[in-house]
């Protein structure tokens, strides 16, 4: 498997307001922002060697003697930084017991650890604690996290100033490998296996794969969750289904850039789906299922032998759509047919075989040179989205094509279209 190329300076979409001004080696007392503050020139943290104090913060994940502390405004933003605490002794929680949603201060000498910040040598005080993990005033601070990520969302939005960062409401993924622990190793050895988004390819063998992402099992895991660990992977093996219904993210340059980090806040919530993802091994296997709810049939310019699977991620109203996603390209229908109208969103994952993978330009190039053939009837009024005009008047399809130029073994797909009418009842 060839490991993702690691971006140093990439800004995530939910952009974090990373500081640019050198601080003074005397500073004490900075904000997550500071810490985790890259110098562009160097790509090293402008705090690095320096021992810093960050007051009220989340204690939003830990296993061992490991802490995460998330800044946890009042009410919701775009901007969630964590910073990782390596503790010398790990305080006693009262109240909420696993200390969940604590209202800590990280004190700690701020180091690089295999590309990520973390704070070494590092002590933690308890400023308040949250009860029955409910956040009240003085008693501990919200946790917020991030809805559950597509590929295209975890590609762009994650690098390393974002460890730490939760994914929750419901995290399906495909198992690409297997733990390798005897049962006396689960917790006290570190290992990683490998899963891939559903329908992605599993092949660790092969060089030019980018789609497995590394999930860290850290020494130093409680029984509750090593037991949930172990119990939900049993009976699995490569190509099963996991839902980690919630997770860290992490850093490793080792491993070659984001990991999935099993921990002990949010790993006990992990399952075996109740339901298995749709994973099509061929267009007409999935146009069979959904060319039955729109009104016209979906194009087959999707198709191709070099496409492992077509995965659907979401079938939705269009109306629900406008208020999950801010993006100006979705369908525009009257109003009043928001809820005649849905967005089929779905990847079709490819086999590369080079460097270059021609095999992805070649698809994309496919799929717009047919959209952008006038006798097609599409229009294109924007990069990336066509748009179909049925009645020769009003929008009533809409195709998106997006992709992450730094792992081009998939396109994800927005389909847009009225739904199929009705059946009139039949009068006897």
């Amino acid at each position: 498997m060839k490991k993702s190329l690691i971006t140093l300076f990439a800004i995530p979409a939910f952009a974090i307001s990373l500081s640019t001004t050198a601080c003074n080696k005397s500073v004490k007392n900075v904000t997550v922002f500071e810490a985790i503050a890259l110098d562009a020139a160097t790509g090293t943290w402008e705090l690095e060697g320096q021992t810093i104090t960050i007051e009220h913060l989340a204690l939003t994940g830990k296993w061992g003697n490991h802490f995460f502390g998330g800044y946890a405004p009042s009410s919701s933003t775009g901007d969630k930084p964590h910073i990782e605490a390596e503790l010398k002794s790990i305080p006693t929680f009262k109240e909420a017991g696993d200390g969940y949603g604590a209202d800590i201060t990280l004190t700690g000498t701020l180091t690089d650890v295999d590309g990520r910040p973390v704070l070494k040598d590092a002590t933690c005080k308890v400023n308040s604690e949250r009860l029955n993990k409910k956040a009240s005033d003085g008693h501990g601070l919200p946790i917020w996290y991030f809805k559950s990520f597509s590929r295209t969302q975890f590609d762009y939005n994650l690098d390393r100033t974002t460890c730490g960062t939760i994914i929750g409401d419901g995290n399906v993924f495909e198992l690409a490998s297997m733990p390798n622990l005897t049962e006396d190793q689960w917790g006290v050895q570190e290992d990683v296996f490998y899963v891939v988004f559903p329908g992605e390819n599993k092949d660790m063998e092969d060089f030019y794969n980018l789609s497995p992402i590394p999930v860290i099992i850290p020494e130093g895991l409680n029984d509750a969750t090593k037991t949930k660990l172990k119990s939900t992977l049993s009976g699995k093996d490569v190509g099963g289904f996991i839902d980690l219904d919630s997770y860290v993210t992490y850093y490793s340059v080792e491993q070659g850039g984001v990991c999935i980090l099993i921990e002990d806040l949010w790993g006990p919530s992990m399952k075996t789906p109740t339901k298995d993802p749709e994973v099509y091994e061929n267009f007409a296997a999935l146009k069979t299922v959904y060319d039955a709810k729109f009104d016209q049939e979906i194009i087959d310019v999707f198709a191709d032998d070099t496409v492992i699977s077509f995965c659907p991620s979401e079938y939705i109203t269009v109306k629900a759509a406008k208020e999950e996603f801010t993006s100006p390209a979705f369908i525009k229908i009257p109003s009043a047919q928001d809820t005649k109208s849905h967005m089929l969103r779905f990847n079709a994952n490819i086999k590369i075989t080079n460097e270059n993978a021609q095999e992805f330009v070649d698809y994309v190039e496919k799929i717009a040179d047919y959209l952008d053939t006038e006798a097609n009837g599409w229009e294109k009024p924007e990069n990336g989205v066509w748009t179909f005009k049925d009645d020769g008047t009003n929008v009533s399809r809409e195709i998106v094509l997006s992709y992450v130029e730094t792992n081009p073994t998939y396109v994800d797909i927005m389909y847009f279209g009225l739904d199929k009418p009705a059946a009139s009842p039949v009068i006897k």
